[in-house]
């Protein structure tokens, strides 16, 4: 293999090992769903609210959460609360009684940098 070959190729490997790590701390820096109450594929009594963790303070002024049910009947909620503090769950009260049945939480937010995220998970009322 040539001397400038053997460059090109090295060059070639560095570029693509510099975007895959700028591509994961990218990845790390974006807000992320930690935990929630229920938490997904739980099976529960009927909860009255909706706990979201997030990784990252979220953007209230943009931050949605939607209840369905399996038919996908929208549930009436709440607004969404949050306390400002990262460590606090975005809170959404449950307005309506939930019968037994699968649930989908849906949501919508963002960090500081305001780059959307979304997210979806399920949970069974027993």
């Amino acid at each position: 293999m040539s001397s400038s070959r053997r460059v090109f190729l090295g060059l070639a490997v560095a570029a693509l090992a510099l975007v895959v790590a700028r591509s994961s701390a990218s990845a790390a820096m974006h807000l992320r769903l930690a935990k929630s109450e229920p938490a997904k594929d739980a099976v529960v009594a009927a909860p009255t609210q909706l706990k979201l963790w997030f990784s990252l303070k979220p953007a209230m002024s943009i931050t949605t959460v939607k209840l369905t049910s399996s038919a996908d009947v929208a549930i009436k909620l709440g607004k969404p609360t949050h306390g400002g503090d990262v460590k606090l769950p975005v809170e959404v009260a449950i307005e309506e009684p939930l019968a037994p049945g699968k649930y989908t939480v849906s949501w919508k937010t963002a960090s500081s940098d305001m780059h959307p995220m979304t997210g979806d998970f399920t949970f069974t009322v027993k």
